[in-house]
């Protein structure tokens, strides 16, 4: 076979990760789970490092931030997986996305001494991305800690400045959709409006119109 058709494997995977969040669009959540079990979970994927955790964590924490059942055993096997690739603080995307593992899984000492190591070169000046990258850690485990007011808090300062963790806008979108949910969840429901309005006003989303009519 010609080379240039063979498919891209790091791309065949983000593709059907796009696909799992179009899945999740229409809340097919069978659907995007299916997904994850063919190309996402660490069993199949065949991404490299970087891509194969923030690929797999995003599409299981969107699952769960927009009330989809997440067996924790996916959970669990792709924390497993993500530890041995990213076991120390250093790559902002990575350890955010590592915070998520953390946060779901419930462990609270790996994502301490990483907040510990990220928060020192904040504070020596070594972390070029800034202090957002500890609030949104923060504000993932308060969140699952089912802390939402607390989650709220912490992300509400670091929304303007969730493009210095890197990623694209699909990637970072996560970071605003678990804001959102977290304002249903304490009951600031008119909050929620105002900027889910602001966004269907951007762009078309059959997620942001269920999302807008449930807080109404």
């Amino acid at each position: 076979m010609d080379p240039f058709l063979r498919p891209c494997r790091h791309l065949h995977g983000h593709i059907r990760w796009h696909q799992a969040l179009g899945a999740l669009e229409h809340g097919d959540a069978a659907r995007a789970l299916a997904i994850y079990a063919d190309v996402l979970q660490p069993a199949a994927t065949q991404a490299p490092p970087l891509n194969a955790i923030t690929d797999g964590a995003s599409l299981l924490w969107r699952l769960g931030a927009y009330g989809h059942a997440v067996p924790n055993e996916l959970w669990t096997k792709a924390d497993a997986a993500a530890q041995k690739l990213f076991p120390k603080a250093g790559l902002p995307f990575a350890d955010v996305h590592m915070a998520l593992f953390a946060a779901a899984t419930q462990n609270q000492e790996a994502l301490a001494a990483r907040l510990a190591v990220i928060e020192q070169r904040v504070a020596e000046g070594k972390l070029p991305a800034g202090p957002v990258v500890p609030a949104i850690c923060r504000a993932m485990r308060d969140f699952a800690d089912e802390d939402f007011a607390a989650c709220v808090r912490a992300l509400e300062p670091a929304l303007t400045e969730v493009v210095r963790i890197g990623g694209s806008h699909a990637q970072r979108e996560l970071i605003e959709d678990t804001f959102i949910v977290a304002l249903m969840r304490s009951g600031e429901l008119a909050r929620a409006r105002a900027l889910l309005d602001t966004r269907l006003h951007r762009r078309p989303s059959l997620r942001d119109a269920r999302w807008q009519a449930a807080s109404a």
